[in-house]
């Protein structure tokens, strides 16, 4: 009987252990990225970004999950006699921010593209921080080009082209733009800009437990059955 109670004892340290720490690993297990939000009808209005604007569109997740990365759709005036003039001198910066009555408020994360490099919607730009989205939840994507100044009138040069569109806005959020270094932000629901973001989706709690739980009664029952044979030996 001894020998069967230190068996037992042994089983329960490695056996708890286990059991408690497959909940705690399984949202580590990244499941494969999906494409939450989308708007890429057919475009009809270009946002010039200015330079020392921040130029952004809200949106609100669909999935909860870890955000991955967004695609835009942003190039430069290439073609002869663009109107305004294009200045790619500068580096592109892409920000994801937490939102409070539709406007832009904290940054959750940052991208940097170098200077003279498009973002078109084939490009998926990542971040190095750890962005959650929540479904339900409201983000902002904006994009601004550091050390860029607004440039002599007329036309004024900007330092991209922010595709869009005002056929069947995006419902989930708008247009946004700051002229003053992302303190004060105005909208406009006349139209959206183009974007995707993919997420990483996280299960929810009510599935972790479930899975925990049959895991349990399959090693309590196993451990069960070994106890028996052990004993009527």
């Amino acid at each position: 009987m001894r020998l069967f109670h230190n068996a037992s004892l042994r089983q329960l340290f490695v056996l708890v252990p286990l059991i408690v720490g497959i909940p705690v690993m399984l949202p580590y297990r990244a499941p494969a990225a999906v494409l939450d939000q989308s708007f890429v009808a057919p475009g009809d209005v270009f946002e010039a970004i200015l330079g020392g604007q921040y130029i952004g569109q809200t949106y609100t997740a669909g999935v909860t999950g870890r955000l991955v990365g967004v695609n835009l759709d942003i190039s430069f005036c290439i073609f002869p006699g663009c109107i305004p003039i294009t200045d790619t001198r500068f580096p592109m910066q892409i920000s994801i921010y937490d939102t409070a009555n539709g406007r832009p408020t904290t940054t959750l994360g940052s991208a940097t593209l170098p200077a003279g490099q498009e973002a078109p919607l084939s490009l998926l730009i990542t971040f190095s921080q750890a962005i959650t989205e929540v479904a339900g939840e409201q983000h902002a994507i904006v994009v601004n080009f550091p050390g860029s100044t607004l440039g002599p009138c007329c036309p004024f040069p900007n330092n991209g082209i922010w595709n869009g569109s005002g056929v069947n806005p995006y419902p989930g959020g708008t247009f946004v733009v700051s002229v003053d270094g992302g303190v004060s932000w105005l909208t406009d629901s006349r139209f959206d800009l183009h974007f995707q973001t993919y997420v990483e989706p996280i299960p929810e709690p009510d599935t972790l437990l479930l899975v925990g739980t049959a895991l349990l009664g399959i090693l309590g029952a196993v451990w069960r059955r070994k106890g028996l044979t052990r004993f009527a030996m």
